[in-house]
């Protein structure tokens, strides 16, 4: 199963008739992430974002945003967090530097000129929870003649590639390894293959930065 969420019917139809699932995405709900019936394989969001966050610091920027979705997002906190904790780790400031809105281009693009042309911080990088979110970005960026803007978004799509953005890929192929050997039954060597193994039963695949000129 895919796009599951806590409380999510066809989960709970599945444990109740005592059919062997898995799942790409962890179960948000505390009490179902350690249920050994509920199998699962997810991408480590905040590592991603954290590796995108390490980059642009050692790319020298200096003010370096958020741009992801409204909260409460599992997925997009997370990815929200690896970016927080990055900074943090590095000694920088994250106040003011996290900005939200629903994914999609027109609005990303709306907010973004906003931002670089309003009265609070403007940020030199900004590392978006998807690559939707980042191509807006960068739009905006163009429109308002800041060429210097550090974009990078997630999901590897091809329209980050075609138009040059660095991205965070999620390596679905090690998705699908995973999700696959944990419902077959796999070992422990196998499931280690496809991602950091958490524990029996739940595997998080670490996703691997693209960075782009």
């Amino acid at each position: 199963l895919t796009s599951t969420f806590h409380g999510d019917e066809r989960t709970g139809w599945l444990l109740e008739h005592d059919v062997p699932f898995a799942t790409f995405g962890r179960p948000w709900g505390h009490d179902d992430l350690g249920d050994p019936q509920h199998l699962w394989v997810d991408v480590d969001g905040a590592a991603g974002t954290a590796a995108a966050t390490d980059y642009a610091i050692g790319a020298g920027r200096r003010t370096i945003g958020f741009l992801g979705w409204p909260s409460p997002s599992g997925t997009g906190d997370d990815r929200a967090r690896g970016w927080g904790e990055a900074l943090g780790a590095a000694g920088r400031r994250t106040e003011g530097l996290r900005w939200a809105v629903e994914d999609d281009l027109t609005a990303a693009r709306a907010l973004t000129a906003g931002i670089l042309g309003g009265q609070g911080p403007v940020p030199d990088a900004l590392v978006c929870a998807s690559d939707s979110l980042a191509l807006g970005a960068h739009l905006a960026a163009v429109e308002a003649g800041v060429d210097d803007l550090l974009v990078i978004g997630f999901d590897n799509t091809p329209v980050s590639e075609a138009l040059g953005l660095s991205s965070v890929e999620q390596r679905p192929e090690d998705v699908a390894a995973g999700t696959l050997d944990l419902l077959m039954g796999a070992t422990g060597t196998s499931i280690e293959r496809a991602g950091r193994h958490e524990g029996a039963g739940h595997v998080l695949v670490e996703p691997r930065l693209v960075v782009r000129r």
